[in-house]
């Protein structure tokens, strides 16, 4: 299940649902590697159009995750999925994240998240949003 709004891409908000099924390709102490397919059912608002929107869509989404536990730390992990709609011709759409935390010294960390969302059929007339953040942390 998701939920989300996107005031660059025009959606007031969309709540999805659906079932699919997964695989681990990769799975050791270091890294996993996973994988998925599925359907979900999506009720959508715009926020220039009155009234909601349903259609559904197939799933296709994988995870790729690395760590280290001994110092310096490090912890990576990529994720993505598309989304072809299958109600409505033509129209896909797809989100994608990363995430970054590595230890500089001990106990001092440096994060970077990034993430990007692309829908073909946005009425804002803006195809892709995407957001970046970064930090520094201390764990004790």
């Amino acid at each position: 299940g998701n939920y989300e709004s996107n005031d660059e891409l025009g959606l007031d908000r969309r709540i999805a649902g659906g079932i699919g099924i997964g695989k681990f390709y990769i799975d050791t102490n270091k890294n996993r590697l996973v994988g998925a397919v599925g359907l979900q059912g999506v009720t959508e608002r715009k926020v220039d159009v009155s009234g909601d929107e349903q259609s559904v869509e197939l799933f296709l989404g994988g995870e790729y995750a690395a760590w280290r536990f001994d110092t310096p730390e490090m912890d990576i992990s990529l994720n993505g999925a598309l989304y072809p709609s299958i109600t409505e011709s033509g129209r896909w759409r797809a989100d994608t994240d990363i995430r970054i935390r590595w230890e500089l010294i001990e106990d001092l960390f440096w994060d970077l998240s990034a993430w990007g969302t692309y829908d073909n059929e946005a009425d804002s007339g803006n195809e892709f949003d995407y957001g970046i953040a970064t930090g520094i942390g201390w764990e004790y």
